[in-house]
């Protein structure tokens, strides 16, 4: 798994159509949180031998980062191009929403899996916000 971390002032986010069948299902139209940390994330095909090793090992990460920045939230942003050999999308969604729900103790999104998203950021400047 690759994840790119951003502590940003705010991140809004708005599905645009679906990318494939297995797509999340989602009610709402746009996605805001603010002094979060931006965790975008793509599964890949050797997480696919043990993803419950990839779960443990990336909320770790994630909590890692987050405790050095101090967010007040935590953003899981699936981003397929983070990698040039994806897992397939069932595996990729089993990650994410192990992350997800891995996290629950603190307050946690998780942005819609298998849909086209149009996106806006703002991304801190201090030495850990990238």
């Amino acid at each position: 798994m690759k994840i790119l971390c951003l502590h940003s002032d705010y991140i809004k986010v708005r599905p645009t159509k679906k990318a494939m069948k297995s797509a999340d299902e989602i009610k709402e139209k746009l996605f805001e949180s603010k002094e979060a940390l931006v965790v975008f994330t793509s599964v890949e095909k050797g997480d696919e031998e043990n993803p419950k090793n990839v779960i443990k090992n990336g909320i770790k990460e994630i909590l890692n980062v987050f405790e050095q920045v101090k967010a007040k939230e935590i953003v899981i942003y699936p981003y397929v191009h983070l990698s040039q050999e994806p897992s397939s999308p069932k595996v990729a969604q089993e990650v994410l929403n192990g992350i997800t729900e891995g996290l629950s103790e603190y307050k946690t999104k998780k942005m819609p899996f298998g849909w086209y998203k149009a996106f806006e950021i703002s991304v801190k400047g201090h030495p850990l916000s990238e």
